[in-house]
């Protein structure tokens, strides 16, 4: 009876998964294309009504995009003839001297909550606190980034460079990650398309230069994806638990991000087709997990006398995120808020409290400022590329920047429409690779939709989407090796 339920549900969420997938990549690739046009016809239609037209669309015509392969055969055949010359190492190099030219050609940006980390990272390494500037030891921010950079800090000074030493370091560990999966999975041809895909992947050039938390849940994703599927292949519960203690950074750096945990979970059971495996594997993780977070857990209860697994200001970030006054992006603290005032682990119940009720109150509201949100966490990506000219007004207007814009979001909308390719419309069954990718996808999302929005946001996915784009390209011409 168990197993014929499980074959069940199996068999319905496989094309759950799917349909859910494409119609988010649909979503996505139609939210770049609204924030160039949108401008031109919002105050004629809304954006919401052209979404649906154009999600029926696409649905509608699949038939006719099956007939196309992604590049065609002559080109994908000089393209695998070009990458058979190269070694890791020659693309390794080359990756590093782009991000040399791009580190030289601008200065370090640190701003925004990159600002804040920077400075909480300076405080540890300078005056021996987590905090604030001027302040005292708190739990307001994630430590994470501010750990892993303190390190360079002491190498290098309090300065940019160390933030820079950070990111170039991150960046070759990013590439072995990648590499390591990607030929684990599905062989080396796969993998040097993906680091090639990386290597000149635009916003990943510029985050170069960028004091931001998204680098290193970029670097560990692609380890969190190796060590578990290294797990899935060989059914090794060490990997497993080394899978739980890379989550178990991640969360120390972006608590949001443990819902990919859900993404390797449920991969996993659609392939095993085992439940207790699957239970086995989500208690193993959670373990890793805490072994990681809980030394930070017991230093927060020490200080602040109450348990705060990572830290306090997720409450509130929920809150200026579902109210009536909310907008789908940045939402600055309003001092006439009810829970401004508050103490912070009192403000941190109240805002949950708070913003739930107003959500069950406004059901129709929310989902709408959740529709936003998703416009702005997918419609582009060249949010670092802004924070560089943020200081100069004049500059955002010149022919360099709008040139690096566009050239980014192009190369975004592509990403899109081969992974859209790729989980929908070719006539190739998903592997468990796919599924993995379309959970993780959609399961960051959600967190976009509940929490407050930004498009930075879904950087740390672009190692999982520059292997599902390479053997995209080049899986119909039957490079996908033998494992």
């Amino acid at each position: 009876m168990q197993r014929t339920f499980i074959t069940r549900t199996v068999y319905y969420l496989e094309p759950c998964i799917k349909s859910l997938g494409a119609i988010y990549l649909i979503y996505a690739i139609f939210a770049v294309i609204w924030r160039f046009v949108g401008g031109l016809v919002s105050s004629f239609v809304n954006s919401f009504t052209v979404f649906v037209v154009f999600l029926i669309l696409i649905l509608c015509t699949q038939s006719m995009f099956r007939k196309f392969t992604p590049i065609p055969n002559h080109l994908s055949a000089r393209i695998i003839s070009l990458l058979n010359r190269f070694s890791l190492w020659h693309l390794v190099v080359m990756g590093l001297a782009i991000r040399l030219v791009w580190g030289m050609a601008t200065e370090t940006a640190v701003v925004s909550d990159g600002l804040s980390y920077f400075n909480h990272a300076k405080n540890m390494v300078l005056h021996g606190y987590y905090g604030f500037d001027g302040g005292e030891s708190e739990a307001h921010w994630p430590p994470g980034y501010p750990l892993i950079l303190s390190p360079f800090m002491m190498l290098f000074g309090a300065n940019t460079l160390a933030v820079q030493a950070l990111n170039f370091i991150l960046f070759l560990v990013t590439l072995l990650g990648v590499w390591k999966l990607s030929k684990f999975y599905y062989g080396e041809t796969i993998a040097k398309m993906a680091i090639v895909l990386l290597i000149f992947w635009p916003n990943y050039i510029y985050l170069i230069n960028m004091s931001a938390k998204e680098t290193v849940i970029l670097t560990f994703i692609s380890w969190f994806a190796y060590f578990y599927f290294t797990f899935s292949e060989t059914n090794r519960y060490h990997y497993a638990f080394i899978t739980g203690l890379i989550l178990g950074i991640m969360t120390l750096v972006q608590p949001s991000i443990a819902v990919i945990a859900a993404a390797a979970v449920i991969t996993h059971f659609v392939s095993t087709r085992r439940l207790m495996p699957s239970v086995a594997l989500s208690v193993i993780i959670i373990v890793g997990v805490i072994v990681t977070v809980s030394p930070w857990t017991v230093r927060n209860y020490l200080l602040l006398g109450s348990p705060v697994a990572v830290s306090y200001n997720g409450g509130d970030v929920f809150y200026r995120a579902n109210n009536a006054n909310a907008i789908p992006g940045y939402n600055a603290p309003d001092p006439n808020s009810p829970t401004y005032h508050l103490a912070p682990l009192e403000k941190r119940a109240k805002s949950y409290e708070l913003g739930i009720q107003w959500i069950k109150e406004h059901p129709m509201d929310f989902l709408n400022l959740a529709y936003g949100k998703g416009l702005l966490y997918l419609g582009n990506d060249d949010t670092t590329l802004w924070q560089f000219f943020e200081k100069d007004e004049n500059s955002r207007r010149s022919i360099v920047y709008y040139a690096l814009h566009l050239i980014s979001n192009f190369y975004w909308i592509m990403i899109l429409i081969f992974l859209l390719y790729g989980i929908y419309l070719s006539k190739a069954e998903l592997d468990s690779f796919d599924h993995f990718v379309a959970l993780a996808f959609i399961m960051m999302g959600l967190v976009e939709f509940v929490f407050e929005a930004g498009a930075r946001h879904h950087i740390p996915l672009y190692p999982l989407m520059a292997i599902a784009c390479a053997k995209t390209l080049l899986s119909d011409h039957k490079l996908v090796e033998d494992r």
